[in-house]
């Protein structure tokens, strides 16, 4: 049975919407996570212009001498190091490189942000007019083809193109979604997934032309994507999250409609956070991190927009009314202890599972593991444990 506890919160900077655990030691061997942030600034003291503001901040989870664990933030910029001016981040990854961060901008660029000396470096890919919403390459299993790989990013108002980073063109503009363009995932060298306010999912080959090669519509807009890779290589199968609150499993070679689904209380906001990749490949494992893609069976960490955080069993190998078992939530919705209560004006967009080298887990069974999550407007950060986790479903 899973159980949870949170042990420590704090005070964001800004309305906090994007997660990343560092597996690298490039921004400091303490540091656990990194926070991606964006804000709308009117115009004031502060600001001569209105528009979005964004902040990347560290964290570090210390353990006292009874085992307590606590959070910090940690500043990545010296204070005698001039400040980076970012615009706001809409969605950050880590880069395939392992040193940099990857963000995708509200003024419709993406920023690799490497980290050097005390300050940000950054490189600038001016890719659309409007907010990138996503940006992610497509898929490699080399090293070195995954840094010079074409990227696939998706814009309000509906774009979709594909990038290439190293001469900073777009080289193809594929089928729009009417709307908002949401999400996007790779699950080849050439073929991706695309999904939009317009209720489709796209499936695209940019081989066959700028046409999708295959559509789904749900109820709702398509918010998050994340491919079911088997062996570290994308199947046809792909988690789907919708904003009419559920998680869908979807085959390519079926495509009229959903496989099963799962009602979840709130907005898919993302389906590829995962409580445990244990026993994977090192190239496996970069895979998942990197591509967002899952694994065919275990536990993902859904955060669920207004319904705060979501546990769900999966396996795509059972029967279909098997596939999703619900688990539980982080928040009490009754609100009976206010530990656990969901707070007024939740929005969670982002959850993150801790690596295993992280101090808070050194201290944990093998069936538990460290969550950190993101309350947006609430400007919260909250560290969790997380027991009672089965490894295989």
């Amino acid at each position: 049975m899973l159980s949870v506890r949170r042990v420590s919160e704090v005070s964001a900077p800004s309305t906090c919407n994007c997660l990343v655990p560092v597996y690298s030691t490039t921004y400091g061997a303490q540091l656990d996570f990194i926070v991606g942030c964006y804000e709308f600034m009117d115009l004031s003291l502060e600001s001569t212009t209105a528009g979005y503001r964004g902040y990347v901040t560290g964290y570090v989870c210390e353990v006292n001498d009874q085992h307590i664990a606590s959070l910090r933030e940690m500043k990545l910029v010296s204070e005698n190091v001039p400040r980076v001016e970012l615009p706001g981040i809409f969605d950050l990854n880590a880069f395939s490189d392992g040193s940099r961060l990857m963000a995708s901008c509200t003024d419709g660029t993406v920023r690799l942000l490497g980290h050097q000396e005390g300050s940000f470096k950054e490189v600038i890919f001016p890719v659309h007019s409007t907010t990138l919403t996503s940006c992610i390459p497509f898929y490699s299993s080399s090293e070195i083809g995954m840094c010079q790989a074409r990227w696939l990013c998706t814009a309000h108002q509906g774009a979709v193109v594909v990038y290439d980073p190293n001469t900073k063109n777009i080289i193809s503009s594929l089928e729009n979604h009417d709307y908002d363009a949401w999400c996007s995932a790779t699950i080849g060298p050439e073929t991706a997934l695309s999904g939009g306010d317009d209720g489709f999912l796209k499936w695209r080959d940019v081989r066959c032309g700028v046409n999708a090669v295959g559509r789904m519509q749900f109820g709702a807009g398509v918010v998050s994507i994340a491919p079911v890779a088997q062996g570290g290589i994308a199947s046809t199968y792909s988690l789907v999250g919708s904003y009419d609150e559920n998680l869908f499993l979807v085959d390519s070679r079926s495509q009229k409609r959903p496989i099963t689904s799962i009602g979840l209380g709130g907005g898919v906001w993302r389906c590829s956070r995962q409580l445990s990749i244990k026993g994977l490949r090192p190239e496996s494992e970069s895979a998942m991190h990197h591509y967002r893609w899952v694994q065919p069976s275990g536990t993902l960490v859904i955060p669920v927009m207004q319904r705060g955080v979501a546990f769900v069993q999966h396996n795509i190998y059972v029967s279909e009314e098997n596939v999703f078992r619900f688990l539980g939530y982080l928040h009490d919705e009754t609100n009976t202890t206010e530990a656990v209560g969901l707070p007024p004006n939740a929005l969670f967009y982002d959850c993150a599972i801790l690596p295993r080298r992280s101090p808070p887990n050194k201290y944990l069974s093998d069936d538990a593991a460290s969550v950190v999550t993101c309350d947006f407007y609430n400007k919260r950060i909250a560290l969790w444990e997380v027991s009672g986790i089965q490894h295989n479903a």
